[in-house]
């Protein structure tokens, strides 16, 4: 008896073809064993929860000691971090006030305030009438201004010339601007 050999061929394409396909088996079996476990799982909660009525917990939380049976009062967590935030930020709010009330209150104890002195040209119960001597006087070159003052009930527009840092200057300056605007007695004014 003579044996007859069997030679099979696979050529390189062929070999990859196979390979392909194992693998697309074995990724659809991986999917559908995902997709049936899930299913299972489903069920498996469903009639747990039938047979096991479960009814949601409210969770406890410690109360702080120093509270009253009266005054406890249950709050949820976010509510008491909420409160804790509140409370450092005006903590930090009121840190920093004081600060700066420090620092104005030194400031004011090393810097005086700031004064100068002015001198007064002139005073209407009409505001219309204090503008345009306001408008003379910036037209001949000095620094004007208005301020109101109540008198007796009644307003009155004061106008005057220039801001002096001391009163020698500004008592130089009281003749040559009483002979301009020809006022017989100018004020000379400090402001604070």
């Amino acid at each position: 008896m003579s044996e007859k050999k069997f030679k099979i061929e696979i050529s390189k394409l062929m070999l990859v073809f196979f390979i392909l396909f194992g693998l697309c088996i074995m990724i659809w079996i991986f999917i559908i064993g995902i997709w049936v476990g899930t299913k299972i799982s489903e069920k498996s909660e469903k009639i747990i929860s039938h047979e096991y009525e479960l009814t949601p917990m409210e969770p406890v939380y410690p109360q702080k000691k120093s509270l009253s049976s009266f005054e406890q009062v249950k709050r949820k967590p976010e509510e008491n971090f909420k409160k804790k935030k509140k409370e450092e930020k005006l903590k930090y709010q009121r840190k920093e006030v004081a600060k700066i009330a420090e620092k104005i209150k030194k400031s004011k104890e090393i810097v005086p305030p700031v004064s100068f002195y002015s001198i007064q040209i002139g005073s209407f119960s009409k505001k219309e009438f204090a503008k345009k001597l306001k408008e003379l006087a910036n037209n001949k070159g000095y620094e004007c201004f208005i301020k109101e003052a109540e008198i007796k009930d009644k307003k009155v527009y004061r106008v005057y010339i220039g801001k002096y840092s001391n009163r020698t200057e500004a008592q130089r300056h009281l003749k040559e601007v009483s002979k301009i605007f020809k006022v017989s007695k100018p004020l000379l004014v400090e402001f604070r």
